[in-house]
């Protein structure tokens, strides 16, 4: 089979200029740039306080367990935090720790990262090491460590220094054990080999009669890697104590639900590519900083896209930016296919170019619809996520692909969960109630009070209607049922189903809560929940290219390794490789020349015609001479 040798690029960096320091405050003044930094920075800073306070607890958990932790010369406490696969800022936590642990705990810790594991040896000169140069703060003043100092040679460290150490500093400062413990944290224990690691933790239970180890142990990936890797005879020396984070899919629900997916958030992200991000990260990463990173680079190319996306912006500063449009600009708008739409529902001539007032009008109408459209997501969540089956999902990002992009309350689906509201008891019923309206209410938009006070009317009717208590239907009465015999089954038939069409009598709580659901279904749900896609101006909050986050999201590395080498340019962006026929530029890369002049042959491959064809499309000047160039020859053969 014929292959290609990896190829080897030499970048040449351009010759350093000096910064034009005009051209960088130009940078800094314009408005996408200050606009997209704003934004950023809001969603940055609640990023890292959910981060904080999610952590936060498990954090505490493990520093007061190696804060109580008790000496004794049975077992080694070991505190296995059970992270999950791809936890967002796993290193962060673990440094977070490093720092509670100093601020509180009375000892010394080192940390023990995967390079560190190549030998027996250097684990443990790494972790006597590290916890003997450490000691300077404990030691009285005017004190030194003879023993520790490298007068130019390698020092050679083990446990036994460790524990002479360990004597001495117990000594001057007359302290117990128990107060000054000697904690090893090992954040990854996948990367480790499982051979090196348990001979460590054997070497250590040695001593464990006469220094107090705590062991602090990161596991990604399944808590039943612990008694695969190590034998029965190391976890007997060991007393486990288990720790668990909360799961990757927690907390990137948490942050869609407070950072993105909120009514103050006017950067909006269309439900195909929100389907898309949401379908890599269950099905490949379960990374939450790969989902971050995705919706970053949505919001870099949607400023990049169009130069009428400056009007992204927070409500407040809408009219000071529209201000701002210079008459192109407002060209550009009145050409975007909502905007075109619009025109003709409104019957405007289609070479109109929009007022100034018009385009701020509209832009507020617009964020105004966002405002409430994510508090009713919520709302018909809390009402939906319960029900069997779970038509709409059971969560707040799975409800909000399917309204961002259509009008959900037209959909089947949407019709099914009302059927299914329709068997819910009263206390089921007056519980979800209750959680709407607290959900309207923490929302403090001046659209709601109405609506809250109609849902409160109805708390109140409900909970007050009786159950057996059966009262005329309010549309017709209910007929008397024929029980004559029928004289033929024709005839049976037709009774039958003259009975079904008949309406039965009602409970006073069936009629209340026919009458609610109407209510929420016609004059809740439907004005509230219509598609933002819909609206004008929505291209300038929507970002909606799915074809740019598929070219560089999608898990294909078969077909992008084809793309990078067949046409280089597509990641690149150098004019030199910039072909509009598909033909072979001598400027392309070696390893996509001879990928493509691969590409031109069969299952099988002359190597001399595939030399012949690379030297005849890199050396121009020399197609007439038989002999090869070697300096051409070269990047082939390698």
């Amino acid at each position: 089979m014929a292959t290609t040798s990896k190829g080897h690029f030499v970048y040449i960096p351009p010759q350093s200029k000096k910064r034009n320091k005009n051209a960088l405050n130009w940078q800094n003044e314009e408005l996408w740039y200050r606009s997209y930094t704003n934004i950023w920075n809001s969603f940055e800073s609640k990023l890292k306080k959910i981060s904080e306070e999610i952590s936060m607890k498990l954090i505490n958990d493990v520093v007061q367990f190696v804060f109580d932790y008790e000496f004794t010369d049975e077992f080694i406490p070991v505190a296995t935090i059970f992270t999950g696969i791809n936890l967002s800022d796993h290193d962060n936590l673990f440094s977070i720790i490093l720092t509670e642990m100093q601020n509180k705990v009375n000892g010394h810790v080192v940390f023990l990262q995967p390079f560190q594991s190549m030998k027996l040896k250097y684990i443990i000169e790494c972790v006597v090491s590290g916890f003997i140069n450490g000691n300077n703060q404990i030691l009285a003043d005017g004190e030194t460590d003879l023993e520790n100092i490298n007068m130019g040679r390698k020092v050679q460290y083990s446990l036994s220094n460790l524990h002479d150490w360990y004597k001495n500093s117990l000594k001057s400062k007359s302290i117990n054990s128990d107060s000054l413990k000697l904690i090893i944290v090992i954040p990854d224990m996948e990367s480790f080999p499982n051979t090196i690691l348990q001979q460590f933790l054997l070497a250590l239970s040695v001593y464990k009669e006469r220094m107090p180890f705590v062991i602090i142990l990161g596991v990604a990936t399944s808590l039943n890697i612990l008694h695969s890797s190590f034998s029965v005879d190391v976890l007997s020396k060991f007393s486990l104590h288990l720790f668990q984070s909360q799961s990757s899919t927690i907390f990137l629900n948490t942050v869609l639900e407070k950072v993105f997916l909120t009514s103050d958030c006017p950067f909006q992200i269309s439900g195909k590519i929100f389907a898309l991000l949401t379908e890599i990260f269950l099905n490949y990463n379960f990374s939450v900083e790969e989902f971050i990173r995705g919706i970053k680079f949505c919001l870099m190319n949607h400023y990049i896209i169009s130069k009428v996306n400056i009007l992204l912006c927070s409500y407040e500063e809408i009219s000071n930016i529209t201000k701002t449009l210079s008459e192109n600009q407002r060209t550009e708008v009145s050409i975007l296919p909502s905007i075109i739409k619009y025109k003709k529902k409104e019957q405007l001539p289609d070479d109109e170019i929009l007022e100034t007032k018009l385009i701020e009008k509209l832009l507020k109408e617009l964020h105004e619809h966002l405002s409430v459209f994510h508090v009713v997501v919520r709302c018909i969540h809390a009402f939906t996520k319960s029900l069997p089956g779970s038509p709409l999902g059971t969560h707040v990002r799975e409800i909000y692909i399917e309204a961002m992009d259509s009008d959900i309350c037209r959909t089947e689906t949407f019709k099914k969960c009302f059927i299914l509201l329709q068997h819910l008891s009263k206390d089921e019923i007056l519980e979800k109630l209750e959680i709407t309206i607290n959900i309207l209410k923490s929302s403090e938009n001046y659209r709601f009070y109405e609506i809250i006070q109609k849902l409160s009317n109805f708390h109140e009717t409900l909970e007050k209607s009786d159950l057996c208590r059966i009262v005329e239907s309010p549309i017709k009465s209910p007929r008397k049922r024929s029980v004559a015999v029928s004289t033929s089954r024709s005839e049976f038939k037709q009774k039958l189903l003259i009975n079904i069409n008949q309406e039965k009598k009602l409970s006073e709580f069936e009629v209340k809560k026919n009458e609610f659901f109407a209510f929420l279904s016609e004059e809740f749900f439907k004005p509230f929940l219509k598609s933002p896609s819909n609206f004008p101006l929505n291209e300038v909050m929507i970002f909606n290219r799915l074809d740019i986050i598929k070219q560089n999201f999608e898990a294909v590395p078969r077909a992008s390794l084809h793309h990078a080498m067949f046409n280089p340019y597509r990641y690149l962006k150098c004019k030199c490789c910039k072909s509009t026929k598909n033909e072979t530029l001598k400027s392309f890369p070696d390893i996509c020349i001879a990928y493509k002049l691969h590409l031109e042959c069969g299952t099988r491959i002359n190597l001399y015609d595939w030399l012949q064809s690379f030297s005849y499309i890199v050396d121009e000047d020399n197609r007439d001479n038989e002999e090869i160039n070697p300096q051409v020859q070269y990047p082939l053969i390698r």
